[in-house]
């Protein structure tokens, strides 16, 4: 054989490696990773200006009051959502939320230069309205778009198919972010120094179209797929759509759920099995950790910048290696970790890293170590936490997939964020030597705990698969 074609085969299995695709899945995968490109590269400009625009416009010192508040705005919300749910099917609520969003956006875009309540106006206050109204917008983002894709992707994607193709997505979904992210971090640097001929408030208004113009994509890229994927790459877990069916014929014939139970649904889910809730906390404590190392973030920011250019150009340089370390990481830990160690064990390695994280910090107790640990943390949780996650609700039911998904993503990120502000309070005025036993007891509380709910989730997923059982119906426990 010549050296040609070694070198074919060569490149032919390293592709094949980094996206192997059964070839019925392709198309679908394909515009699933461009719909993702699209809401990860929107959102990651949301909230890297959520953060920066309330520091600049309220102040950072009502973010732990922001965090609870969250909470309780979200709540009719999701009611509305969970009735949408079986009222619209799949696809349409993704152009439901997305056209939403990104018509939201747009409207920011403009109120960002209205003088008065715009950035024109550069004295924070808590009496800054504009700033906590796009706060609590962008805090709806993630359960109701990023979760809404991800709930769409479940209901879709076979268990093993989901080792294959969940890396995809999301590396899909680290270009995004990196592209958004690194021109944000560009905009703003060049804005700050004086670069380029453009605005402070311009700059955020851009960045602002370009984030609603890529929500506005979405529609037409969900149009796309349900139109030229092969049928049959649309199904899901068999064994959840038969039940599902069996219950739509229940509901006709009987009439069994009310309008009251069609919003409560998921939150009945959550609380009555083990496995769902178990989901829970695993959201719960990864954005602990996140919160807390997020608000030591935002204080090495303003310490270092002088402007809301500045500290958004800080904030998206960030999120931008952020973004690298996880593409990296998907194409070279990913796939290799869940292909050799399985969903249970890789599940397990995900505190277990975070866990030595905490330990690289806690030796250090640097900004430079707090900067390191958020932008690899974040990059394990994109990476592999988060698709991990997504594959335990396959094996779910529908009502467990989009409305109990919802629930969890609002109130579980919302109360860890909460939990985590309320520690920063607390640890906040204690003495180095002290806060050092503290931090260490706190931070190996919540690897323990997370580590043994991870094994526990890890090993009914790998029970329901092979038993086809479906989780939240009321067959299973």
């Amino acid at each position: 054989m010549d050296n040609g074609c070694i070198r074919t085969n060569y490149f032919e299995r390293l592709f094949a490696y980094f996206v192997d695709v059964d070839k019925g899945e392709r198309i679908k995968v394909i515009y699933l990773s461009l719909m993702f490109f699209l809401i990860i590269g929107s959102y990651t400009i949301a909230k890297g200006l959520k953060d920066s625009l309330f520091v600049s416009m309220v102040g950072q010192t009502y973010i732990p009051y922001a965090k609870p508040m969250v909470i309780f705005i979200l709540i009719p919300f999701i009611f509305i959502y969970s009735q949408l749910v079986d009222s619209v099917r799949r696809h349409q609520l993704i152009y439901i939320y997305s056209i939403v969003y990104g018509i939201g956006f747009a409207i920011f875009a403009v109120l960002l230069g209205i003088p008065g309540i715009g950035l024109q106006n550069t004295d924070a206050s808590p009496y800054r309205i504009l700033g906590w109204v796009f706060y609590f917008f962008v805090e709806g983002f993630t359960p109701f778009v990023i979760a809404l894709f991800w709930s769409f992707s479940n209901s879709i994607t076979k268990p093993e198919a989901a080792k294959k193709n969940y890396s995809i997505m999301v590396a899909g979904s680290k270009i995004g972010g990196m592209v958004t992210a690194g021109f944000a971090w560009w905009l703003f640097t060049a804005t700050d120094k004086k670069i380029i001929g453009i605005s402070d408030v311009a700059s955020h208004q851009l960045l602002m179209g370009i984030a609603s113009l890529f929500l506005l994509c979405v529609p037409l890229m969900v149009y796309l797929m349900m139109k030229k994927a092969p049928k049959g790459s649309l199904h899901g877990y068999e064994a959840a759509y038969f039940v599902e069916k069996k219950k739509e014929e229940q509901v006709k014939k009987n009439g069994l759920l009310t309008f009251w139970n069609d919003m409560t649904g998921g939150l009945k889910v959550l609380i009555k099995y083990p496995y769902v809730l178990g989901i829970f906390g695993m959201v719960f404590f990864w954005e602990i950790i996140n919160a807390i190392f997020q608000y030591m973030r935002l204080g090495i920011g303003k310490e270092l910048t002088q402007s809301a250019s500045g500290l958004s150009g800080f904030v998206f340089e960030q999120d931008f290696y952020a973004h690298i370390v996880g593409l990296l990481f998907v194409f070279f830990g990913t796939r290799a970790l869940i292909k050799t160690f399985g969903i249970k064990r890789s599940l397990v390695a995900v505190p277990l890293l975070t866990g030595g994280l905490m330990l690289y910090y806690l030796s250090s107790r640097s900004a430079t170590a707090v900067c390191i640990v958020l932008v690899i943390v974040r990059a394990v949780n994109y990476a592999l936490a988060s698709p991990l996650r997504e594959t335990l609700y396959i094996p779910t039911t529908k009502e467990t997939k989009f409305k109990t998904k919802s629930w969890i993503d609002a109130f579980g990120t919302k109360i860890a964020k909460t939990t985590g502000q309320f520690y920063n309070f607390m640890t906040g005025g204690i003495a180095a030597a002290v806060v050092f036993n503290i931090h260490l007891s706190f931070f190996l509380l919540i690897i323990g705990l997370w580590s043994i709910m991870a094994y526990g989730l890890g090993k009914k997923y790998e029970s329901a698969v092979e038993n086809n059982e479906v989780i939240g119906s009321d067959e299973s426990c």
